[in-house]
């Protein structure tokens, strides 16, 4: 996800928390789904600047965390994706 929120209806937001921290609220309930989130390369080589961890905040918001290969909070943008069945 960009700095921006996309104007997507499956969304309702994007919200920073602190460094490396953002919430993503949905719609729709999302406890029965699958978040997996990653982050963008840096552009150098396609390394990967840092990792992130997912997971439930509440029945409609998934937090995704970002850190660097140090475990230091990271701002930068992620990629999320949510599986529902």
């Amino acid at each position: 996800m960009s700095s921006t929120v996309d104007s997507n209806p499956s969304f309702t937001g994007k919200f920073v928390s602190s460094t490396g921290a953002y919430q993503v609220r949905f719609n729709a309930t999302v406890l029965n789904c699958v978040p997996v989130a990653s982050v963008h390369t840096d552009g150098a080589f396609g390394s990967v600047v840092g990792f992130t961890t997912v997971g439930f905040t509440s029945s409609s918001q998934v937090s995704v965390h970002i850190a660097n290969a140090n475990g230091t909070p990271l701002d930068a943008s992620f990629n999320l994706i949510v599986a529902c069945e």
